[in-house]
């Protein structure tokens, strides 16, 4: 998670309160060895003196025990949190700085598998490794110390398996990093067709394809399975092989020690100890190579979040300070811009929107009219060309300043799981009530709020669910209006409201365009008409350009979509003769 200190004082400390909890087992060693020497050299006096000091040694263990636990139970849990917690504000800042277009790329299963799956596989198993590697490293070395100190021999033979347990170990690591990549992959997967079924249940059940996609669903969970099996299959070699390697060190124990003893090369209780104890020092090492090979997954997860972390963003400026801009008109100087790939989205684009008016981008689907709205709010920057405004290069100013002056409404609206009033507060937090009551009013949101039972208190659900689209889009237009920026953008914001309200926005929009920048994408005859100024759109690129006035005495596409939007608005239903 970016900061490997807090890593290394956790093992250590681990490490540490491995050692001290360790301390009575090698103490009922020492205590028994010494009870035993009457036995072992008859006439021998039993050592009071060296009992009473195992005593002593237990009650200082118990104390430097409470103190040694204590901290790594607070690096473990605080020390983890907050390390997760500033890892995912980390991932969250990077995130708000990524471009839409990484947006467009990766659904929301993908970056929801990286922000909760990943980042908790990381966490579980990356503490959980540390503090197993960490006890039993402690155990470890104290039990080949102790061992050694009684006989080298039989300890070079306790621990003599173990470097023959390495090579299924790391060939279950590798196994694991393989399998680990199809398990992601199912995992993302199924969270994408998840989402998707769950938010387009109401789609899918109107048109009665609720079962052909769950289809598509049960297909993803069987992956899924298949994948997750896959990931224990190529455990074995550690579960199987290498545990069987482990625990026939009792036996090089055995078949060593019998014939040191037979050679009278070593005492009958010393071999006695080596048996009972080498059983206690293998499982711990088995239990580390388990999560050991599990830890592959832990790896995996760690590079796709570096990977999300490694996102080329928008360039931020230089750190001295950006030309001040003069005003608020924006200027398309010779743009093209491309979402990758080798199609543009605009091509050679020079556009000129003054501030105080009102410019309608029209052009029909695909033609680069939101693309040009965003680039003017800097969401992206253009591949070739420069976008200024008031004079100033986009490019050379920061992205937050640049969204901090505009207002955006969107065409697909989306509202937090919150109050009417809780989301239009989203525009200016700092609002007083009357500024808030007053946006609303001009985007004819009052009328909503009145008629529902709980008025502005009255939940939307989550993505706005409760509210029609109409009322979802005054929410926003509320929300925008509140923001008072001195750039606003319509992305069809009329599209979903009756002709009543329609009309009150437009006239919204023409007041706002008094003294700000206004861009609307719209096809309402209502919205483009009394436009200052229209931009066509072909192909990604700008066709014709003029008043409405202007453009409907020429030949192109502008009077050809006037016509047929006017055919349209007069078809009737007529009843059959």
């Amino acid at each position: 998670f970016g900061n490997p200190r807090r890593c290394v004082r956790f093992v250590l400390w681990r490490f540490l309160d491995s050692l001290v909890t360790s301390v009575p087992s090698v103490v009922m060693v020492v205590a028994t060895w010494l009870l035993v020497q009457p036995i072992v050299h008859p006439g021998a006096a039993l050592d009071f003196v060296a009992l009473w000091a195992c005593v002593a040694v237990l009650a200082a263990q118990v104390l430097a025990s409470y103190a040694t636990s204590h901290k790594v139970y607070v690096l473990s849990c605080a020390g983890t949190a907050d390390a997760v917690l500033d890892a995912r504000l980390a991932m969250g800042e990077k995130l708000r700085r990524l471009p839409l277009g990484f947006y467009q790329r990766h659904d929301a299963g993908d970056i929801d598998s990286v922000l909760l799956r990943d980042y908790e596989t990381v966490e579980n198993y990356g503490a959980e490794v540390l503090s197993q590697a960490g006890m039993i490293a402690a155990k470890t070395t104290l039990s080949a110390v102790v061992l050694a100190f009684f006989d080298w021999r039989l300890a070079l033979a306790t621990f003599a398996v173990v470097p023959c347990a390495l090579p299924f170990l790391w060939k279950g690591f590798n196994a694991m990093a393989q399998s680990s990549g199809r398990l992601t992959k199912a995992s993302q997967e199924c969270s994408s067709r998840t989402i998707e079924y769950v938010a387009g249940i109401r789609t899918l059940k109107a048109f009665n394809l609720a079962g052909t996609r769950f289809d598509s669903l049960r297909a993803s969970f069987e992956e899924l399975r298949k994948a997750s099996l896959g990931k224990e299959e190529a455990s074995r070699p550690v579960g199987v092989f290498g545990r069987a390697l482990l625990l026939a060190g009792a036996g090089v124990v055995m078949l060593a020690g019998c014939a040191l003893l037979q050679a009278q090369a070593v005492h009958p209780f010393v071999l006695l100890m080596f048996l009972l104890l080498a059983l206690g020092i293998y499982e711990p090492i088995v239990t580390l190579f388990y999560f050991l090979s599990d830890f592959g997954n832990a790896d995996a997860a760690g590079k796709r979040i570096e990977r999300l972390l490694a996102e080329p963003e928008l360039p931020e400026p230089p750190a001295e300070a950006p030309a001040a801009p003069h005003g608020h008109g924006i200027a398309f100087d010779d743009v093209s811009f491309s979402y990758g790939g080798d199609e543009r989205a605009l091509e050679h684009v020079s556009l000129t929107i003054p501030e105080g008016g009102l410019t309608a981008l029209v052009g029909p689907s695909g033609s680069g009219k939101s693309t040009v709205a965003k680039l003017a709010a800097r969401f992206w920057d253009p591949q070739a060309g420069t976008v200024t405004l008031g004079g100033a290069d986009l490019a050379r100013r920061a992205a937050d300043d640049v969204l901090a002056g505009t207002s955006v409404v969107f065409q697909d609206v989306y509202l937090f799981d919150g109050t009417i009033e809780e989301n239009v507060l989203a525009g200016r937090p700092d609002a007083t009530p009357e500024e808030v009551r007053r946006a609303a009013h001009v985007a004819r949101l009052d009328e909503v709020a009145a008629r529902l039972e709980q008025g502005w208190d009255t939940p939307v659900g989550e993505g706005g669910c409760r509210l029609s689209g109409g009322e979802r889009q005054r929410v926003a237009i509320a929300r925008a209006l509140l923001k008072d920026s001195p750039i606003v953008l319509f992305d069809e914001a009329t599209a979903a409201l009756d002709a009543e309200n329609e009309a009150a926005i437009v006239e919204a929009m023409h007041e706002l365009a008094r003294d700000r920048t206004v861009i609307a994408i719209a096809h309402r005859l209502s919205t483009i008409a009394a436009a200052d100024q229209i931009a066509v759109l072909e192909k990604g690129c700008i066709t014709q350009q003029g008043t409405h006035g202007d453009l409907v005495k020429v030949p192109g596409r502008y009077r050809s979509f006037w016509r047929e939007r006017q055919q349209a608005a007069g078809w009737r239903l007529a009843s059959e003769q």
